[in-house]
């Protein structure tokens, strides 16, 4: 009421960037977009989705935040990353890494159950995980335990991994797996790109226009 007040009373014009994640047409999100004078929505899929509905709506994708930072290294480099992030693993195991939040959308349990059924095919293989493992929806060491898993097989962070480190964290690992069941973009991905890490990746919302003409491996993942 507040913003409609500045906008009749002081002419105020609204501008506002934002995602649009859903699978439908949220109709209680349309009350806060339709005000908007000028709204864009930073996804193909968003612009689809939202323009039967908002007859003003723009498309605008910002630019990847840092991304100078984010290099594909030597496969020198690599391995001295490899070797700094995962000291303690012996040998040289196929690493899949989750960089995403403990929440129901990221869908972290996927995942690990994924990992355990690929370890029949790859024994040879660990996973890392960058996520939050005693806050969140899920019981993450948990989970690993009742999928079978023992110590050594699921890295979890230990500590926060600085925003400067994380093209290092890329290269170390061999491929970013996401198991998102919806996405407003996934910057995720984009990172893992540009540093050259192969990326399995839910085939789903906008993370369809990121992944197509064969920049990723697309996998089904809408239930």
């Amino acid at each position: 009421e507040h913003l409609l007040k500045l906008h009749e009373e002081k002419k105020f014009i609204w501008c506002s960037i934002f995602p649009y994640d859903a699978c439908q047409i949220r109709t209680d999100w349309l009350k806060y977009i339709l005000p908007i004078d000028m709204p864009f929505v930073y996804s193909e899929w968003g612009l689809k989705m939202l323009s039967p509905y908002v007859p003003n709506i723009q498309y605008f994708r910002p630019n990847l935040f840092e991304a100078d930072t984010f290099k594909c290294l030597t496969e020198q480099g690599k391995k001295i990353e490899r070797q700094n992030m995962f000291s303690a693993v012996t040998g040289d195991p196929f690493i899949f890494g989750f960089v995403g939040n403990n929440q129901w959308r990221k869908d972290p349990l996927r995942v690990i159950k994924a990992f355990f059924n690929v370890r029949k095919t790859i024994p040879n293989s660990i996973l890392y995980m960058h996520t939050e493992t005693t806050q969140g929806v899920f019981n993450l060491p948990q989970y690993i335990i009742d999928c079978g898993g023992k110590p050594g097989d699921v890295f979890l962070k230990a500590d926060l991994v600085r925003f400067s480190d994380l093209s290092k964290m890329y290269n170390a690992i061999d491929c970013l797996v996401n198991t998102s069941l919806q996405e407003g973009l996934s910057w995720t991905l984009l990172e893992a790109m540009a540093c050259g890490c192969p990326v399995v990746a839910a085939d789903n919302t906008s993370q369809t226009e990121l992944i197509s003409d064969g920049a990723a491996y697309a996998v089904p993942c809408t239930d």
